[in-house]
This record gives C-alpha cells, structure tokens and sequence, in this order.
C-alpha cells in the first residue's frame, strides 16, 4: 500500500513538473509577443492628407498608439483653415 501511494506521488511530481515547463513556456511566447506589440506601438506613424495632386503632412509625427480619432482631429486644428468658423476648408 505504501509503495502505492508512493507511486502515485511520484506520478503527480512528474506531472506537475511536466505542466510547471509547458507554463513557462507560455508564459515566455506572450512576453515575446507583448514585446512586440510595444515595439510596434511606439513606432512613429506620420499622417498626411491628399486631394488630388496636393499633399499636406499633419505637423507632429504620432506613435502608433496615440493614432486615435480624437487625436488625428485635434492635430487637423492645428492646420490654418481657410475661414475660421468652418471646420476642414483646409489652406493648401
């Protein structure tokens, strides 16, 4: 009966140990892919607006993770307009 359990618990040691590595594993594939993701989320993203043959470059380059709809609008505000109270009559 001792040898029982005592193969039982050797059984579980295994298995705890094979399951400790497949979780560090892992762990090690979703540290590489966040840091990838940092990486790529800090690249510098730069926005520029095309009508026809004209080109305008928004004044400051964004990381990639600031690229949201409210921060491309308030960089448009920064762009002499031709009239003020019109929103995008852009002076190119």
């Amino acid at each position: 009966m001792e040898s029982l359990i005592s193969f039982i618990g050797d059984m579980a040691s295994i298995g705890g140990a094979i399951f400790a590595l497949l979780a560090w594993v892992k762990a090690k594939k979703i540290q590489e892919n966040l840091d990838l993701e940092r990486k790529r989320q800090n690249k510098k993203v730069t926005v520029s607006l095309h009508y026809g043959s004209k080109q305008l470059k928004l004044p400051v380059d964004l990381r990639r993770a600031e690229l949201t709809r409210a921060e491309v609008l308030g960089r448009l505000g920064l762009i002499p307009m031709k009239k003020k109270a019109r929103d995008f009559q852009l002076v190119i």
